[in-house]
């Protein structure tokens, strides 16, 4: 089956003020010159490394997991610092939300209840108020091989070595197809077993169908 996966660009930052902040590190006392935003303070999308880290043990700032490529299903082990796995500072921050055709959020679900707005009032998943996503928040990534060993690392600090993922939308369920408009069908996650919701295809069609939303958007194969 096939996924939404919305990324935002830079050009379209809500929010691209920022402000200079000087962070130290509370082990190394190593003063980290970053740029956060001015609204959330979290680290700006302009800011893709931190040269005090350069040289420095990354771990310190990143967590992930390990596999095994020569064992079948092989267990995962949890990599970096293992407060980060009980913090999960880029997972805790992932939020469901209603995203309109043209990029914005509607307006995000409650946490502890996907059906509510957050305000606790009724929300409507059937694709009036936009396609039902989760927002994941911009972070930085890094692969890893040695051997038959494959890691992967994630942090919300631009440390050398590791690439950007900005911030992007994935549909929170598996892909329908929405027939509302039977010259231009599209993809769609969303809550509702109406005709024109139903029934799938091959993959070459879903790439088709998730053509008729802008360029930004591509398919998650499970």
């Amino acid at each position: 089956m096939a996924k939404i996966h919305k990324i935002k660009s830079n050009g379209n930052t809500i929010y691209p003020a920022t402000i200079p902040q000087a962070v130290v590190d509370p082990e190394t006392q190593v003063p980290l010159n970053v740029t956060l935003d001015s609204v959330d303070g979290r680290l700006s999308d302009a800011e893709e490394t931190i040269s005090a880290i350069v040289g420095t043990d990354y771990l310190h700032y990143s967590y992930g997991i390990e596999i095994n490529d020569s064992i079948a299903d092989s267990a995962k082990t949890r990599i970096g610092n293992l407060s980060l796995h009980a913090q999960l500072p880029i997972q805790s921050r992932m939020r469901k939300c209603l995203l309109l055709d043209n990029g914005k959020v509607n307006y995000y679900l409650n946490a502890n209840n996907g059906n509510l707005k957050e305000d606790g009032t009724a929300a409507n998943l059937d694709g009036t108020d936009g396609m039902v996503m989760v927002e994941v928040p911009k972070h930085y990534r890094k692969f890893e091989t040695e051997g038959t060993l494959f890691r992967v690392y994630i942090s919300e600090m631009p440390i050398s070595g590791f690439h950007i993922v900005p911030k992007m939308y994935i549909s929170a369920y598996e892909a329908s197809i929405d027939r509302t408009n039977a010259s231009l069908p599209k993809l769609a996650s969303v809550v509702n077993s109406s005709a024109a919701f139903r029934g799938g295809n091959n993959t070459a069609t879903w790439m088709v169908h998730i053509g008729h939303y802008s360029a930004d958007r591509e398919q998650i194969h499970l």
